[in-house]
């Protein structure tokens, strides 16, 4: 799931022609900015809390995948 998190993350980055240094503005106080770095590289990975932090900022939710 945290791949499907990273992933959901780099492509609003994208979609949104955000960078990471955006991205870690939005978050100053809640996640470092070399942890957004570190974890949009795939060097780290973050705690729950940190990582909805960012899909917050991206404006991201996560939905029930129904089957």
């Amino acid at each position: 799931m945290k791949t499907d998190i990273r992933r959901a993350i780099k492509d609003a980055l994208a979609r949104k022609h955000m960078s990471i240094n955006e991205l870690a503005v939005k978050v100053h106080g809640k996640v470092h900015r070399s942890h957004v770095y570190d974890f949009i590289a795939d060097r780290k990975e973050l705690t729950t809390e940190k990582a909805n932090s960012l899909l917050n900022a991206l404006g991201l939710h996560i939905l029930e995948n129904a089957k």
